[in-house]
């Protein structure tokens, strides 16, 4: 897998989740499926902060996950994404976050994000790879996203696309 490869797939994983949320009205943005769960804003701003953290972690030379206590590392990159709160600030940050994550993963380079860490289950993996595993977070808030709109009675931007893929080409 190249860094393009993965840069790619972000990007169309990002673009989803994008679709998904511009449908959703804005007064439904604090909608929770139980008191427990994070409302759609909130999930929102727990991609964007995740986001920020890994790849603002990772694109170091000194990478290490452990240097203080995750919650402060996850603090000192995303205190950005706690602002905003309205529906169209959070799709820009959506948006604005993904183009930064994209500038400072190249500026990083490909050959940097080759270099092994610890994952999440204490086995050495390329930064790359970490990269890998972050966005299938974000795919899996997609789904929570998705399940959501079923809740609202809103048809999912992904459903409705293989809808109509299938009925052009059925």
């Amino acid at each position: 897998m190249s860094l393009e490869e993965m840069l790619d797939f972000w990007k169309e994983v990002r673009a989803g989740l994008i679709a998904e949320v511009a449908q959703i009205p804005a007064e439904q943005f604090g909608f929770q499926s139980t008191p427990e769960s994070r409302s759609v804003a909130g999930i929102i701003r727990h991609i964007v902060e995740g986001q920020k953290f890994v790849t603002g972690e990772l694109c170091r030379l000194d990478t290490d996950f452990k240097r203080v206590p995750i919650r402060e590392l996850v603090e000192r990159h995303a205190a950005e994404a706690h602002s905003g709160g309205d529906k169209e600030e959070l799709i820009g940050s959506l948006r604005s976050s993904m183009e930064s994550a994209e500038a400072t993963v190249r500026a990083f380079g490909e050959e940097a994000l080759r270099e092994k860490v610890q994952g999440p289950d204490g086995k050495a993996i390329s930064k790359l790879v970490f990269l890998y595993l972050y966005i299938t977070h974000e795919m899996y808030h997609r789904g929570q996203i998705s399940v959501y709109e079923r809740l609202m009675q809103i048809e999912p931007a992904l459903t409705a696309k293989f809808r109509e893929f299938l009925a052009a080409n059925g």
